[in-house]
């Protein structure tokens, strides 16, 4: 016998209660890996279409449009997901994959008057002088050239940005210079806001002497450094990885260098330093073969750009102060200068003061919940406790990485703050 309509209505409109509050009780970051996963599946590659499309329709679909950058970005993304879920095959990932991102840049660059050869990204914590200084300089001898602002859960610089037209963003605190996962999203991040051909990356310890006078030509290039190169099994390991996409590639300048006034081509950033290009890193092979340097910033940055078959180098137009021989392979003059820590009397823009109470106004302290989460560990990144603190996955990878064996070291235990809420 048929249940009465009443119950029915009862019992379908109880369903979609539930379904609901379901919904809204799941964290953000499963919805976003949800998101991502869907994507992987569901997809479509060109802004005019609603479609969904095939493996096969997104391999074959036209690459010789002008592409933006974050759509041409999007296509590596998804098609990377595809080939790791193994509904591509290598020779169709690798055939689709090789999309000209910098020739898709430049013809957008050519048809925007309003894109730029050189943005700025400030990397930065606290040294507010130092940073304000920079912004100054910038505006001096490039006008009006972008420029974001990223603090690693420290000073906020809404204010200066107010002031001098700048974008400006404060992340939780990570120390993410040890921490590739958090450090390449937020390089990718400020990338896709500059949209620049080029970002220049800035650390509070630089100073800005000039225009730049030495072109680009490779798709970084930082300091002439001293440190020890990579060693033959890490260089015939990436050189392999690289030439499954571009076959002719050959790693050549196999140091480092790639601290603050060093150039990256947004296209290589937008490749390289994906969420899907760092989760196919092997640390386990570059630990076993080098040491923990290369989760230093300095040395992952090489390794990411020369696995996917990008060049670095030496950049006339950067020079490192120091004491020493090192100072012997340097450039007489550049635009920009990096300090080492044998500078006598230290590094200089660390001892600029605030020059008057105008200055007070530009920047903010940091807020009271990232003042009690202070990271100052080294290999102890955790998206789980980044969440559990900061409440979202904003400024990292989205992707979970598990450290090789007995790599992980635990930041010190803290309870949840009692203070609630905190200031933003």
């Amino acid at each position: 016998m048929p249940e009465p309509l009443p119950i029915v209505v009862a019992t379908v409109i109880g369903i979609c209660i539930g379904v609901t509050l379901m919904f809204l009780h799941t964290p953000e970051y499963v919805h976003e890996a949800q998101n991502a996963r869907r994507d992987s599946v569901k997809f479509s590659f060109n802004a005019d279409q609603s479609s969904v499309e095939s493996p096969t329709s997104i391999v074959n679909s036209p690459s010789g449009k002008a592409l933006g950058i974050e759509e041409a970005t999007h296509r590596i993304q998804r098609l990377t997901r595809l080939h790791n879920e193994k509904l591509l095959s290598d020779d169709e990932f690798n055939a689709a994959r090789n999309v000209d991102i910098g020739a898709t840049q430049a013809s957008s660059a050519a048809n925007d008057r309003k894109q730029q050869k050189y943005g700025f990204y400030l990397h930065v914590f606290k040294s507010a002088p130092a940073v304000i200084y920079q912004v100054r300089q910038i505006r001096k001898y490039f006008g009006d050239a972008p420029i974001y602002i990223m603090s690693d859960g420290g000073d906020s610089f809404h204010g200066l940005c107010q002031e001098y037209k700048c974008k400006s963003k404060v992340c939780p605190p990570a120390n993410d210079r040890w921490h590739p996962w958090p450090f390449f999203r937020r390089m990718y991040d400020a990338a896709l806001a500059l949209n620049t051909e080029y970002l220049i990356m800035l650390e509070p310890d630089n100073t800005i002497h000039r225009e730049i006078r030495v072109e680009p030509d490779k798709d970084a290039g930082g300091l002439a450094d001293m440190n020890p190169h990579f060693g033959t099994p890490i260089i015939e390991h990436c050189t392999a990885k690289a030439q499954k996409i571009k076959p002719d590639f050959k790693w050549e300048y196999t140091g480092s260098g790639l601290a603050g006034g060093s150039y990256f081509r947004t296209a290589a950033i937008l490749d390289a330093f994906s969420d899907e290009a760092l989760a196919e890193m092997d640390w386990d092979f570059f630990l076993k073969h080098d040491s923990h340097r290369v989760f230093s910033s300095d040395f992952a940055m090489p390794l990411a750009l020369s696995l996917r078959g990008y060049t670095y180098g030496p950049w006339k137009d950067i020079r490192q102060v120091d004491v020493g021989d090192i100072m012997s392979i340097q450039p007489k003059e550049a635009a920009f200068q990096h300090y080492g820590r044998g500078v006598p009397g230290g590094k200089p823009t660390y001892r600029l003061m605030i020059e008057n109470h105008t200055d007070d106004a530009l920047f903010e302290q940091p807020t009271k919940l990232y003042n009690y989460y202070k990271v100052t560990c080294h290999l102890c990144w955790n998206l789980t406790l980044y969440v559990e603190r900061y409440n979202t996955t904003d400024c990292a990878s989205r992707i979970p990485f598990t450290y090789p064996e007995g790599k992980y070291i635990a930041p010190a235990e803290q309870k949840p703050p009692s203070l609630y809420p905190f200031a933003d």
